[in-house]
């Protein structure tokens, strides 16, 4: 459980720009969340983000994206 709230917390504070912002409804700390027990539990779902073809988790910058294959491994 500490690694998924780990992940979470790590996350948080490099997105923590985009996660603040008020004009970016699709960006929650919900959606963040779900994408990490996604990624722990190798499960694969994600939301997805308006206006783009790829999951939520291509929106995050590099370093969250490696906390996410970290994740899964």
């Amino acid at each position: 459980m500490w690694y998924i709230s780990l992940g979470l917390f790590f996350i948080a504070i490099v997105e923590g720009t985009r996660l603040q912002e008020i004009n970016n409804p699709s960006f929650t700390l919900y959606s963040v969340l779900f994408e990490i027990i996604s990624a722990y539990g190798t499960v694969g779902l994600s939301l997805g983000y308006p206006g783009s073809n790829m999951s939520f988790c291509g929106q995050f910058k590099p370093l969250s994206k490696l906390i996410i294959v970290a994740m899964q491994i």
